[in-house]
């Protein structure tokens, strides 16, 4: 039975950990500080700050237990390296509950400055399938017990989440453009907020269309699931 390629399978794994863990305590120390800063915010925006931390806590802890799995309890055992394991497959859960919290909370800016229900329900029904599609690509990857199967859904995961983040962006930049004044300080904040705004979504964007050439690029390794990590991390700072 061939052995796995470890650099491109569980080396690059690995190192998705390693990045998980950074974004880990970037996002621990901006949770305490929004709850330091601002404690009179409502309790719905203080329970998504909660619910993404230990959604991402929970992703960390997933893919850790993968790793100890396959590199430790694993070490020597070709034919275990070859399928895939519990940890592994449900990693996907929690990173899309995730991103799809932090679309939401974007959506719920769109249609406050927009009031459009088609506009946004589009974008809904983009980010939605995208989350659907990942998960039906959980249970694919569960009941086919292998490592790197070919599947047009990560594809369209993928394909569907740069459009969806990139969209919600632009559209959240033309409707804050449209908020400018005479005003320099109040015309200085806006342009603040434009450009976070663009940067956060071209980012993830960019990340979800590495994952994309990285899957197409390499399907049998494990490259595109490391750059998960970085995916999640855009999604949620």
């Amino acid at each position: 039975m061939p052995s796995p390629d470890l650099e491109s399978t569980y080396g690059a794994l690995l190192i998705g950990v390693f990045i998980s863990i950074f974004f880990q305590g970037i996002l621990s120390v901006q949770a305490h500080l929004y709850y330091e800063t601002f404690p009179g915010d409502s309790l719905k925006l203080k329970a998504l700050v909660a619910v993404v931390w230990t959604l991402d806590l929970a992703h960390l802890v997933l893919i850790s237990q993968a790793v100890y799995h396959y590199l430790v309890l694993s070490w020597g055992n070709d034919a275990a390296l070859l399928e895939t394991s519990i940890p592994l497959d449900l990693h996907l859960i929690p990173l899309t509950l995730s991103i799809v919290a932090c679309q939401a909370y974007f959506l719920d800016r769109v249609w406050r400055f927009s009031k459009n229900a088609i506009l946004t329900g589009i974008l809904a029904v983009a980010c939605l399938t995208s989350g659907i599609l990942t998960i039906v690509m959980t249970g694919q990857t569960v009941q086919s017990n292998t490592i790197g199967k070919d599947t047009g859904e990560i594809i369209a995961v993928f394909s569907l989440g740069a459009a969806a983040d990139l969209s919600i962006a632009g559209i959240l930049c033309w409707y804050l453009q449209r908020e400018m004044t005479v005003f320099d300080r109040i015309n200085s904040l806006l342009s603040r907020i434009i450009q976070f705004t663009l940067a956060t979504g071209l980012a993830t964007s960019l990340l979800a269309l590495g994952c994309l050439v990285a899957y197409v690029v390499s399907p049998k390794s494990l490259i595109f699931v490391a750059s998960d990590a970085l995916f999640l991390g855009s999604d949620v700072h």
